[in-house]
């Protein structure tokens, strides 16, 4: 029963800090909402992976962060960019 409730609060840990940083006007050259706010885009990735994930985890490369984001239930969107969405991961 711990287990379940610590995974699930590291989750909410994950989604939590996830959302600060998509949020934060300051790296929306990086990172932001899409226009819908119904997803993220990473525009930079290079500058993602160096700049904002140190600050955000122990991740220093896309594929770790990309299969953490699976494993949270997000989904890779259709299009050119590292687009990802979760049904309850939305801007506001």
């Amino acid at each position: 029963m711990d287990r379940e409730n610590n995974g699930k609060d590291r989750c909410r840990y994950f989604r939590k800090k996830l959302y600060k940083i998509v949020d934060d006007p300051s790296t929306n050259s990086i990172v932001s909402w899409s226009n819908n706010g119904n997803s993220f885009i990473i525009w930079n990735e290079s500058e993602f992976c160096r700049d904002v994930l140190p600050r955000f985890s122990h991740y220093k490369e896309m594929a770790p962060f990309i299969r953490r984001l699976g494993n949270m239930g997000f989904k890779k969107i259709e299009s050119e960019q590292w687009e990802y969405g979760s049904d309850d991961f939305v801007r506001g």
